[in-house]
C-alpha cells in the first residue's frame, strides 16, 4: 500500500520542516486540518488507527 495523502492536524511536529521534507521526498500530499475544528481532527485520528491497522496486518 503506497501512501498519497496524509491528512495532519495543526500540531508542531506536523508543521515541522523535516516532516514536510519527508512527505515531499516521498511523493506524499499533507493535508492540515482546519484550526478550531475539532470535528476535523477525528477524521485524523481515524485516518491513523486505520493505517495502523493496515499495517499491522499486512
Amino acid at each position: 500500500m503506497r501512501i498519497k495523502h496524509v491528512l495532519t492536524d495543526n500540531g508542531s511536529a506536523f508543521r515541522f520542516k523535516l516532516f514536510r521534507a519527508v512527505c515531499t521526498r516521498h511523493g506524499i500530499v499533507q493535508k492540515l486540518t482546519r484550526t478550531y475544528r475539532p470535528q476535523t481532527n477525528g477524521k485524523a485520528e481515524r485516518f491513523i488507527q486505520s493505517a495502523l491497522r493496515e499495517r499491522v496486518y499486512d
